[in-house]
């Protein structure tokens, strides 16, 4: 795993950073009309898994999900909107990736309530494609 030579693991997520997801592009998932995933793929109860950017290019975080294996859409939030719309990002970096974090609902709770799923539905962008390796 390459990694910044000032990247951190467990340093806060700044306001600046990116988090990106992989979405499987499904009907029930994705409102093609609007371009931006369901609200219901943030709903996840031990904590929405994501990757932050951690200095990395969009480049290099693309290829981290091709090289694990993801499928789908890699789209991404701004670490600083999903604050203001008051969900909790923090870095919990695992055995798989010093760069896995989450966002919780608030420092208190990990499940995402159904407004704030919404607000960051509507505040994702959509990074491209993720292509598998040939």
């Amino acid at each position: 795993m390459q990694k910044s030579k000032s990247f951190d693991k467990n340093s806060p997520i700044l306001d600046s950073e990116y988090l990106y997801n992989a979405v499987f592009y499904r009907r029930i998932l994705w409102k093609k009309r609007y371009s931006r995933p369901s609200s219901v793929i943030f709903s996840d109860p031990n904590g929405l898994s994501v990757e932050r950017d951690g200095d990395r290019t969009e480049d290099k975080v693309m290829d981290f999900f091709v090289t694990n294996n993801f499928f789908g859409y890699l789209i991404k939030l701004n670490a600083g909107a999903c604050r203001q719309v008051n969900t909790y990002p923090l870095p919990k970096p695992s055995k798989h990736s010093d760069y896995h974090s989450e966002i919780h609902d608030s420092e208190n709770q990990i499940l995402i309530s159904d407004d704030k799923r919404e607000a960051l539905a509507k505040i994702t962008e959509e990074v491209g494609h993720i292509k598998t390796k040939a």
